[in-house]
């Protein structure tokens, strides 16, 4: 994998579990599209983290 530099996000202090949550996600999602994880773990991790996206 190589090396990206990511944007610094701002947002209020009470989102940033949420924006936290939803970044560590899209990062799993593409673990899922590289074919490193399956449909099911995918549908598991968003469903045990509550997370409002499919």
């Amino acid at each position: 994998m190589s090396e990206v530099e990511l944007p610094v996000l701002k947002c209020p202090k009470e989102e940033k579990p949420m924006v936290t949550l939803l970044c560590a996600y899209a990062l799993v999602k593409e673990l899922h599209k590289d074919g490193k994880i399956t449909d099911r773990e995918l549908d598991y991790i968003r469903k045990k983290n509550n997370i409002p996206v499919e």
